[in-house]
């Protein structure tokens, strides 16, 4: 009996040993061994307490919304900016004469609303507060547009149409658009445009013909260290040809004062380059007054599609130094055939121009650029002047740099224009006294003439002969 209980209470421990190592070897395992409602108990243990609490499923939200507050904060901070800098220019612009009075009140919109987006986002509503953000990005952007627009207008004054004599043999202006090029022609004169910018000259008049382009347009930051406004081997701090930009090109007309104008537009926006250069061809000779800032300045474009005035405008620039300048530089290359002779070569403050019989090839410019409708100067200079002639043939080849000062986050335009020069700057004011003004002052004179002699006869007044 003692034996059988002996191995009873042996078999019951082996047994409750078995258990437990089973048990042990179970939960390593992640296994349960424990019935339904065990397995609830458990659960409710581990929810109450006896381990984390937190799932990972809590932590990604934690994160996710951290991430968004942040990315509120920059956007806010990012918008501020760009507000402070577009007051700034629209009081700039309001300083030198233009009309900003449409775009104050947007302005003041878009700070109420920035406002409103900081108010909710302290009090938790985020959602609220980027819906107040996204509308000051879009009033933001509408101001910016404007500024743009006005900037790049100017503030013209007058634009006058003159047809003179010449004009009646250049009757017509055209354009056609094939294998991506527009080109313009007249009477005389072909202009080609590619689809990046470049200008394209083919003239033919009086059995001379003259070719000339502007295959390029390079973009030049510099350090003028030596201080003498040209670029020096080891001052260019970073140099961007236009053909390595990609572009988005324009076509448009225009008439007015029975004139027609055609606009080429050539836009770029990448890497902060942010260029325009626009493209102006006239019919008809065209005399502007246009209004830099408390300056007035005079621009005369030859039409007939000889010259080609283009606008030069600079919405951004990634500078690398506050202390640098930019400079536009266009090689000009001309070619000359059949019976052309070289006569001489100009160069003055505002055009450089080369003489070739009966035609002039002319590159001219304004003195004065604006950066946020004020004016600020412009130095010219040109380079590496190649010049060859023989036997009724020549070609020339003029490297024109136009340099301008730092204008840092503001938007610079400039007027540049080339063509070709006939006679037209000699006439480019209409004649202020006519035949018939001259005949009148003939007989008015004829008329005192006689009753001077008259009175002298007479013996009222003295003769002074």
């Amino acid at each position: 009996m003692k034996r059988l209980l002996a191995f009873m209470l042996l078999a019951l421990f082996m047994i409750g040993l078995i258990g437990s190592v089973y048990s042990a070897y179970a939960s390593s395992q992640g296994y349960s061994i424990l019935s339904d409602d065990g397995d609830d108990d458990h659960d409710e243990g581990s929810e109450s307490g006896g381990g984390s609490s937190d799932s990972p499923g809590d932590s990604v939200d934690e994160e996710e919304a951290v991430e968004e507050h942040e990315e509120f904060l920059e956007e806010y901070y990012s918008e501020l900016e760009d507000l402070n800098e577009l007051k700034y220019k629209v009081d700039m612009l309001n300083g030198s004469g233009y009309n900003v009075s449409a775009i104050y009140p947007l302005l003041e919109q878009a700070e109420a609303n920035l406002t409103l987006a900081l108010q909710e986002y302290q009090a938790g509503n985020l959602g609220a507060a980027w819906s107040y953000l996204e509308s000051v990005d879009k009033l933001l952007d509408i101001v910016e547009d404007s500024v743009k627009q006005l900037v790049k207008k100017g503030k013209i004054m007058s634009v006058v149409s003159y047809e003179d004599e010449e004009d009646e043999d250049d009757d017509y202006i055209e354009y056609s658009i094939v294998d991506g090029n527009i080109t313009v022609s007249s009477e005389d004169n072909k202009v080609e445009f590619g689809e990046k910018p470049k200008i394209e000259f083919e003239y033919t008049r009086n059995n001379t013909e003259v070719s000339f382009s502007v295959e390029d347009f390079v973009f030049i930051e510099f350090i003028d260290e030596n201080g003498n406004g040209r670029i020096d081997e080891g001052e260019v701090l970073q140099r961007v040809s236009s053909k390595e930009l990609i572009w988005t090109r324009n076509f448009t007309t225009n008439t007015f004062d029975n004139n027609t104008e055609i606009i080429i537009t050539y836009y770029t926006n990448m890497s902060g380059y942010e260029i325009e250069l626009v493209m102006h061809i006239y019919k008809y000779n065209v005399i502007a007054n246009t209004s830099l800032g408390n300056k007035t300045v005079t621009l005369v474009v030859d039409g007939g599609a000889d010259q080609v005035k283009y606008d030069f405008i600079v919405y951004s620039w990634p500078w690398m130094s506050n202390q640098s300048y930019l400079a536009l530089f266009n090689e000009v290359d001309v070619s000359v055939e059949k019976g052309a002779a070289l006569k001489s070569i100009n160069a003055d403050d505002d055009m450089i121009s080369v003489d070739l019989d009966s035609v002039e090839i002319v590159v001219s410019w304004i003195k004065f650029a604006t950066v946020d409708g004020a004016p600020v100067n412009v130095s010219t200079y040109y380079e590496s002047l190649e010049v060859e002639a023989s036997s009724g043939e020549a070609s020339v080849e003029l490297k024109v740099f136009f340099v301008y000062p730092n204008f840092g986050s503001g938007i610079l335009v400039h007027d540049p224009s080339i063509g070709v020069l006939k006679e037209f700057a000699a006439s480019m004011v209409p004649p202020l006294i006519n035949l018939d003004v001259l005949v009148l002052f003939g007989a008015f004179a004829l008329v005192i003439a006689a009753v001077a002699t008259l009175l002298v006869r007479k013996g009222y007044i003295a003769s002074v002969i």
